[in-house]
């Protein structure tokens, strides 16, 4: 007990420290302190730096304290390399999906012949664990403003489409059905020449050309993988990369191409790279 006043009797003493001038020891300084409170100020001094250096060892120094900082920066560098060729590799897997999806169309050919291909190439994108495909073009408008009830018609069934709605691509009579049998896939709309030829949906452009078999063809890019086709047009109002919203006109309708007995509008709707009826979507 008497050890422990001893100690505390130390600690909490109390010191002058003087500073005279040599020349006539005159008093510059008095500097008053305990022994207590120099060793609390070492440790938290001694504290404070060990904190900085460890700071310093882990960041701006790293380099020269840290054995294994070489190789670390090496592994690093090695995984965004390998990310980023892995990205290529996926963008030009779906890229080359998606131009013979484009091909099968303008051939007039359904993708399913392909499926077995098409499905090997899903299978690696799932390998590599990557995100699907996003849509070319935004999500579709919940709704339109300033158009005519009369002039929109609701998708039917259930699935991506099932919320959307579409414009009939053409006021006219339907001279054709869907007839996949027949390599027929899509409806063949009737009309006055030169009849306006309208965007079912909002999208983007995705090709604007001319085919010896079917004349001024538009391809347009729809979300939920979806493309809408537009042949025999007389002319095309529309250009390649161009965003259309649903209801634009985009051709005039025509009688181009070799594949055609008179002014009409061949309408065609791909999804996923497989034909489908527009008859389930629209109502003409």
């Amino acid at each position: 007990m008497e050890k422990k006043k001893k100690i505390s009797h130390w600690l909490n003493t109390r010191y002058s420290l003087i500073v005279r001038s040599e020349g006539n020891l005159e008093e510059k300084t008095n500097l008053i302190f305990t022994p207590g409170r120099v060793m609390m100020l070492l440790f938290v001094s001694l504290s404070l730096m060990f904190t900085v250096s460890l700071f310093l060892s882990k960041t701006i120094l790293s380099q020269w304290f840290d054995p294994t900082f070489v190789q670390t920066q090496q592994d690093r560098t090695l995984i965004e390399l390998r990310t980023k060729v892995d990205s290529l590799q996926m963008a030009m897997v779906r890229r080359d999906m998606f131009m013979r999806n484009v091909e099968d169309i303008l051939a007039g050919v359904d993708g399913k012949a392909e499926e077995e291909e098409r499905e090997e190439l899903q299978a690696v994108i799932k390998e590599k664990d990557l995100t699907k495909q996003a849509a070319i073009d935004s999500a579709f408008r919940a709704d339109f403003a300033n158009v005519s009830l009369d002039d929109i018609e609701g998708n039917v069934g259930e699935g991506p489409l099932s919320e959307m709605s579409f414009f009939k691509p053409a006021d006219g009579m339907l001279s054709g059905g869907f007839d996949p049998a027949k390599d027929h896939f899509g409806v063949d709309i009737v009309a006055k020449k030169d009849e306006p030829i309208k965007a079912v949906a909002d999208g983007t452009v995705l090709m604007a050309t001319w085919t010896q078999a079917t004349g001024n063809v538009l391809l347009v890019q729809h979300s939920n993988n979806m493309i809408s086709v537009y042949k025999h047009n007389a002319a095309l109002l529309a250009t390649e990369g161009q965003h259309v919203q649903a209801g634009d006109i985009i051709a005039i309708m025509g009688n181009s191409g070799e594949l055609t007995t008179g002014p009409h509008l061949h309408f065609e709707i791909w999804l996923n790279g497989h034909a489908a009826n527009p008859v389930d979507f629209i109502a003409f």
